[in-house]
């Protein structure tokens, strides 16, 4: 299935089957192999917190999308997905973010996926670093992946640097001067947000 611009997507970031973060998010684009999605500051989200000395996960606490607005683009297969992220009160556009993840799934009412924890920070003129490395090199000592799995994320950074740097989309794209549609809402969250479908 794919979803039309304005509809309401669910978005879990899912671990051995349980929810720990997400949220609801507006639909801007979707063709089937990329999709767009648009989440306002303000709109509510589930947390877990994440220790990474013990590979502890705590309970997911409902809370709101803060300080900047994110429109997150989901491709299928790929090993990770990028945000643009607009400042809260100007919407002026801040940066672009790459979150290393396992690929996505659609589901009847969204997406699911689950966060990596490395991370590539983008500047408006593409130039990039990377974060969270420290937590990153946590992952196969705790369990969360293997090392084969973390050099297939090395992988995908490789690839996603290489999209930057060949200006491939979207960062050739017109994103930071994009403005979402006035008369949406802020997504509400649905009561089954907890529940991962099968």
């Amino acid at each position: 299935m794919t979803w039309r611009s304005g509809e309401t997507a669910l978005v879990r970031y899912a671990w051995q089957g349980r929810t720990h973060f997400g949220g609801p998010a507006i639909v801007v684009e979707d063709d089937g192999r990329r999709t767009a999605l648009y989440t306002p500051m303000g709109t509510p989200a589930v947390r877990s917190t994440m220790d990474y000395a013990t590979g502890a996960l705590g309970e997911p606490r409902l809370e709101s999308w803060h300080t900047t607005h994110n429109l997150r683009f989901l491709e299928a297969g790929l090993g990770y997905c990028i945000s643009a992220m607009y400042e809260g009160a100007s919407r002026k556009f801040l940066c672009w973010y790459i979150d290393m993840i396992e690929p996505i799934r659609r589901t009847r009412d969204g997406f699911v996926l689950w966060d990596l924890a490395l991370d590539i920070v983008v500047a408006p003129n593409l130039s990039w670093k990377m974060k969270d490395e420290d937590q990153f090199t946590r992952l196969p000592e705790i369990g969360w992946i293997t090392p084969e799995r973390a050099a297939q994320m090395r992988h995908d950074v490789r690839n996603a640097i290489e999209r930057i740097e060949k200006r491939q989309p979207p960062f050739n794209e017109d994103w930071p001067n994009w403005r979402a549609d006035p008369s949406w809402p802020i997504p509400k969250m649905p009561d089954n947000w907890a529940e991962v479908p099968p």
